[in-house]
C-alpha cells in the first residue's frame, strides 16, 4: 500500500503546472522550480522510507533472536520478545534508524544517478 499511495503522490506532483502544445500536436506538462524540487523531494522520500522499514523490522528481528538467545539456558527454554523490540525501537532508537536509514537512502540515490548515467552513455 505504501508504494499505491507514493504512486498516487506522483502523479498528482507530476501533473501541476501549465499544459502547454509540443510541435508534433501533443500535450506536456511545464513544472516551474518548485514542482521540480517537489518532485526530486518526493522520488528521495521512497528511497528513505524503504531504508527506514527495513531497519526498523530489521531492529525487530534483531532483539527478538538476541532475547531468545540470552534467555535460554540448558534447562530453560528461551522466549523471544517482539514486542520489546517495538518498545526499544520507539523509546530509544527510533532518530538513530531515521539518521542510518537517511544516510542509507543518500548512498542509494547517489548510486541510482551514477547507474543512470551509466546507461545513458552506454546509448
Amino acid at each position: 500500500s505504501l508504494y499505491i499511495i507514493w504512486s498516487v503522490v506522483a502523479v498528482f506532483i507530476y501533473s501541476i503546472g501549465d499544459i502547454e502544445g509540443t510541435d508534433n500536436g501533443g500535450k506536456r506538462v511545464q513544472w516551474d522550480d518548485t514542482t521540480r524540487r517537489a518532485w526530486y523531494y518526493h522520488f528521495f522520500g521512497i528511497f528513505w522510507i524503504n531504508s527506514f522499514i527495513d531497519a526498523f523490522f530489521s531492529f525487530v528481528i534483531i532483539v527478538a533472536t538476541s532475547t531468545w538467545y540470552f534467555s535460554h539456558g540448558t534447562e530453560v527454554e528461551g522466549s523471544a520478545s517482539v514486542a520489546k523490540g517495538f518498545k526499544w525501537i520507539f523509546r530509544y532508537h527510533f532518530g538513530s534508524l531515521a539518521l542510518g536509514s537517511l544516510i542509507i537512502a543518500i548512498v542509494q540515490v547517489i548510486r541510482f544517478c551514477f547507474e543512470y548515467l551509466r546507461i545513458r552513455l552506454q546509448k
